[in-house]
């Protein structure tokens, strides 16, 4: 009799809720691989998002997957009074349909009201609450998750993962020791992307044995390796979000330094908030005629720009604000495809990257060692082909995502498994 029910349950498809800020996200393709990857294991996936994202721009993996179909949001308008007239509907229709989402106004009293409006917002578009797991993406959204499972309000259980900018810029404006402890004693797994950030949460206060690394990957079929040799113009890549944590004002800097010297073409694909900074800065320098800017592009076009540059360039740093950088996935994606990578000693990437192994590092802020880099490979000084080998190699091994959607399966069965 037991064997014939452990069959059946077999049989059922797993249960997995994923608790997220914004979906469909171009910038968040991490993510994306995570929920398709799960999928592909048959595994049953709803995405409760706290806004859901207009942008044109979308993975094709979105519309092949229906996940807009599977995704559940209910955007809090950022216009105050807009945001109390919406509350106040919800509010009338939970009174007369679903009482129990009024608990969050009576039993969490540590929370601030901000804090209780946007945890009403997100229960009220939660119908059916069962789940086998609730896998939370940057913190506060596993904090939420936590406190609507303590109120009975959903059930399974709790896989949080953090990234960067919760353990970083979030911390310059909350005590992270009291914010994060509900979370550290209530979730079930602990998933940070880099045992950089693993040894952030011990020391906030997490305990060792919740917490597994569990890195963020790409899908290496999608990125052919096609190493270019050097010739006598070089093309330079960067892709990234244009905010200040990711110090593309020093590699313009350092792209300055030698201008004279070399020729090179430099193409920067991504928006933000730096972005016309970034432009006066290029008129500054004198370098209009050699720096595009391109903004958002499509995925493809992405891969497209991958296979015909030479050297992708990302200088992170620690923004003012305190905000860092995880492990980026587009450096993944440039190690995957057989560019020399250049990037800084900064938060994960040195667990990805090994100085003059498989990319470059220096330290941050440093234009004169970026300068210096790309001089040395510029005159080919170091074997780029082997290095450019190397990374592909790195980027199979530890950050494949078809390798690490297995092992987050694995995870997920084991909390169930341990009851």
């Amino acid at each position: 009799m037991a064997i014939y029910i452990n069959m059946q349950r077999s049989r059922v498809k797993m249960k997995v809720a994923f608790f997220i800020s914004e979906f469909p996200s171009i910038s968040e393709t991490f993510i994306l691989n995570q929920i398709t990857g799960l999928i592909d294991r048959g595994v049953e996936v709803s995405v409760f998002a706290s806004q859901l994202n207009p942008t044109k721009l979308v993975h094709p993996e979105v519309k092949k997957y229906n996940l807009l179909e599977k995704t559940h949001a209910l955007n809090i308008p950022k216009n105050r009074p807009f945001r109390w007239l919406k509350f106040i509907f919800l509010l009338i229709l939970a009174i007369f349909r679903r009482p129990q989402l009024l608990i969050i106004f009576t039993q969490l009293k540590r929370l601030n009201k901000r804090e209780k409006l946007e945890l009403f917002f997100r229960a009220s578009v939660i119908k059916d609450n069962r789940f086998d797991i609730i896998q939370a993406h940057f913190g506060p959204n596993g904090r939420q998750a936590v406190f609507l499972r303590q109120l009975g309000l959903i059930k399974g259980k709790i896989c949080v993962t953090f990234h960067a900018t919760d353990l970083s810029k979030l911390l310059r404006v909350v005590d992270g020791e009291k914010y994060y402890q509900p979370v550290f004693e209530q979730a079930d797994l602990l998933l940070p992307i880099s045992y950089f950030w693993r040894r952030k949460l011990v020391k906030l206060g997490a305990k060792k044995e919740k917490i597994k690394v569990h890195h963020m990957g790409v899908d290496v079929d999608e990125f052919k390796f096609s190493f270019r040799e050097l010739g006598k113009k070089i093309k330079i890549l960067t892709v990234a979000r244009l905010v200040p944590k990711k110090g593309i004002n020093y590699g313009l800097k350092a792209l300055a330094k030698i201008k004279k010297d070399y020729q090179f073409g430099y193409k920067i694909i991504g928006d933000g908030s730096e972005r016309e900074k970034l432009t006066k800065l290029v008129k500054r320098l004198k370098l209009t005629k050699r720096v595009k800017f391109f903004g958002q592009q499509t995925s493809g076009q992405v891969e497209k720009e991958l296979r015909q540059a030479n050297i992708f360039l990302l200088p992170s740093i620690t923004a003012p604000d305190g905000d860092m950088e995880g492990t980026p996935v587009s450096l993944m994606e440039a190690m995957a495809s057989g560019l020399v990578v250049v990037s800084t000693q900064h938060s994960g990437i040195p667990e990805l990257i090994e100085d003059g192994q498989n990319g470059f590092l220096v330290k941050e802020k440093n234009i004169d060692g970026l300068a210096k880099t790309l001089v040395e490979i510029f005159n080919c000084s170091p074997d780029c082909l082997t290095i450019a080998k190397k990374a592909r190699m790195r980027v199979e091994k530890d950050y494949n995502v078809k390798k690490l959607s297995q092992q987050l399966y694995q995870y997920y069965q084991s909390l169930l498994r341990n009851g």
